[in-house]
């Protein structure tokens, strides 16, 4: 069992400006989300064992009195963390929903996930000349080590002990994740094709991440060295994570096409799907699952992307489709919290609340997370 009955007595609050804890959190791989998409896969699928049939309810939801970027919310050890875009971490009990402490960051937005590692939180932000990195240890309630690695509006990833972090001055960095020491950075180094920012998070392939960059193509670098293994260029920038499954790289271009290529980068298949995409992907037995901005859930045959369902809402979304079991949660722009069928794309439930959505829902054990631009963080059960 997760420590709930320990959280009056083991959580300090030192200061609404500081976060620390007595206990040690227990990191369980197998069940908590620690980064963004819940793996360094980016696959967006739960962990949770948990048969969750709805319809939920709210247990509690909690105001920071700022929004939320997509990309927002980790868990572990029955404490939720969130960025916010005023460039603050927040810790919240679950059970509760209240504060267990929050800290500030020198930049004014934060679209980043915070990575828990150990009893460290390692947070992103841009908006900030003095730095956009750090690691805050949660046991001390103070900063271990900060990084200047210009404006970062994506969330990094941690393979073992190594953070990898995209920013908007055209590089992907690799650093220790215990010093911050930059071990790599790569940048485009060919002349004829135009150095522009990422707006994208790195994603885990093997020996490799990618990333995609508003110069129309998406890169994959080496893990150990940092350097170029291939490019694939698409017809318009590229702000869709990417996602990838059985070796399958899946993401959107804004040349209005959805792509899935392989590890070598070829072009496997292309969809033309007629909107601008700013989500991941899910996958759930022969289907990959994403969305538009133009509001629907597209599920496609993942080895033909032959259409499967649509699922439309009224609204623009920005979430990425979560998988729990047979079923997706995502939010949408038209307020509501949707619960769909996987198989099919039927409604199971839906939920509105009080402003858009445009946070990845979370689920952990049976609690489901969203945020809302109301300036809550929901939790049903």
């Amino acid at each position: 069992m997760y420590k709930i009955a320990f959280l009056i007595i083991s959580f300090l609050i030192v200061a609404c400006s500081s976060i620390r804890i007595r206990e040690n959190i227990t990191v369980n791989k197998n069940e908590d989300w620690l980064y963004r998409g819940g793996d360094i896969e980016n696959t967006n699928t739960s962990k949770s064992k948990a048969t969750l049939n709805p319809p939920f309810a709210i247990l509690w939801d909690y105001d920071t009195e700022v929004g939320y970027p997509s990309n927002s919310l980790s868990i572990s050890d029955g404490i939720l963390f969130s960025s916010n875009l005023k460039g603050e971490v927040f810790a919240i009990d679950v059970t509760t929903g209240k504060s267990i402490g929050r800290f500030s960051t020198p930049g004014k937005t934060s679209y980043s996930t915070p990575i828990i590692f150990n009893d460290n939180i390692i947070a992103a932000f841009s908006s900030s000349d003095r730095y956009s990195i750090l690691s805050y240890d949660i046991l001390q309630g103070e900063i271990n080590w900060k990084r200047q690695l210009g404006w970062i509006k994506t969330s990094p990833i941690l393979i073992d002990e190594e953070i990898i972090v995209c920013s908007t001055n055209g590089k992907i960095y690799k650093l220790n994740a215990l010093s911050g020491n930059i071990i790599w950075e790569y940048f485009e180094r060919n002349d004829s094709i135009e150095r522009k920012s990422f707006y994208t998070s790195p994603v885990a392939c093997n020996q490799f991440v990618v990333a995609g960059n508003i110069n129309n193509y998406l890169y994959a670098v080496n893990v150990y060295d940092g350097k170029l293994r291939w490019r694939f260029k698409t017809n318009g920038p590229i702000y869709s994570d990417a996602s990838v499954f059985e070796n399958k790289i899946f993401f959107a271009s804004d040349d209005l096409n959805f792509y899935c290529i392989d590890t070598a980068g070829n072009l496997l298949w292309k969809k033309p799907i007629k909107t601008k995409s700013l989500s991941s992907s899910t996958f759930y037995n022969d289907k990959v699952i994403t969305a538009g901005i133009d509001g629907n859930i597209l599920a496609m045959d993942k080895n033909t992307g032959d259409s499967l369902w649509t699922f439309q809402t009224n609204g623009a979304i920005w979430a990425s489709p979560l998988l729990q079991g047979e079923t997706i949660f995502i939010g949408s722009f038209d307020r509501n919290f949707y619960c769909i069928d996987a198989n099919n794309g039927n409604l199971l439930w839906k939920y509105e609340l009080d402003n858009r959505i445009r946070t990845n829902a979370v689920v952990w054990k049976d609690y489901i997370f969203t945020a809302c631009d109301d300036k809550s963080i929901y939790c049903f059960k």
